[in-house]
């Protein structure tokens, strides 16, 4: 194994993802795991950044957690003990964006998880250039039209059939709940399905939205 890696420093890949600066995995308190581009990583964990002067004490020291929502790896928070937080941030990001330090995480927690089922340099190095080629934003693709006019059509026919609608979208479209509830949401703003009527969601009549009859 690299020995830059024994000290905690990510380099076995490219010179300029070398940061002269420690790194620690903090392992996650939880047995919870998650997908991050179809590849399944722990739901929460930290990373310790820091970095020692010429008598071994931290001159700078910090730590960014992590977690996995809706499949994207998400910065949840900084702590720092030698610097306050906002001077923390500022040091970390002008030194790199916030992607790649998504991107220094993952190739840290799959290093680190190699070398714990006692990998080879070479299957640590593998592990870290899988991680380093992981989407570390999801990619949103935009609904079309004709999508919401479907949306809208299945939503409609599960109300009119007494069933929960926007449930019925999700698992007509194979979608999150959240999913289905934002593209009715963009359904009723392009004019393809009706305003709500209030709490009971469906289609308020003409009528009830002019208040009174025509």
């Amino acid at each position: 194994m690299p020995s830059c890696y024994r000290s905690g420093m990510l380099c076995p890949m490219e010179r300029n993802y070398e940061w002269h600066r420690g790194w620690r995995l903090i392992r996650p308190e939880s047995g919870g795991v998650a997908s991050v581009g179809g590849v399944m990583v722990p739901a929460a964990f930290e990373i310790h950044a820091f970095r020692f002067d010429s008598t071994g004490s931290y001159v700078f020291s910090a730590y960014l957690g992590y977690e996995v929502q809706a499949g994207e790896l998400r910065l949840r928070g900084i702590q720092s003990t030698t610097h306050e937080v906002d001077e923390a941030v500022g040091m970390l990001r002008k030194e790199r964006s916030w992607d790649e330090w998504k991107q220094f995480a993952l190739m840290l927690l799959f290093a680190h998880e190699k070398e714990q089922a006692d990998g080879t340099p070479e299957e640590v190095g593998a592990a870290i250039r899988l991680a380093h080629g992981l989407p570390v934003r999801r990619t949103r693709t935009r609904i079309t039209d004709s999508k919401l006019q479907e949306v809208a059509e299945v939503y409609r026919l599960a109300w009119e059939a007494g069933e929960p609608p926007t449930r019925a979208v999700a698992k007509y479209f194979s979608k999150s709940h959240s999913t289905a509830a934002r593209w009715v949401g963009l359904a009723r703003e392009q004019g393809f399905l009706g305003k709500s009527n209030g709490r009971r969601g469906g289609e308020a009549a003409e009528q009830e939205l002019d208040g009174g009859d025509k």
